[in-house]
């Protein structure tokens, strides 16, 4: 699979006022809206749920997406976005 370019980027346009995701692979992609607001996204698996984070709109100003091995990009991401570990209290 071929990364996405910011050319590729650049250009793209909702298909028939849809939501369009461009995929980069390993599970990053790019989502484009139907009003053409554009934004990276993290697909991934938590418990057998499909969970999806997001890194901000496109262009990220300094920030882009680390692409990186998809096997990293999954270790790099939270076990859950809305999980916390739980705290003992003193002495348990």
């Amino acid at each position: 699979m071929s990364t996405l370019t910011d050319a590729q980027a650049r250009a793209a346009q909702p298909k028939a006022g849809k939501l369009t995701r461009l995929f980069d692979g390993g599970g990053l992609y790019l989502e484009i809206t139907k009003a053409g607001s554009k934004g990276w996204r993290f697909k991934y698996r938590y418990g057998g749920v499909e969970k999806r984070l997001s890194f901000g709109a496109y262009p990220l100003s300094t920030d882009q997406p680390e692409r990186g091995s998809p096997g990293r990009r999954r270790r790099q991401a939270p076990a859950h976005p809305g999980h916390r570990p739980q705290r003992r209290a003193p002495g348990q």
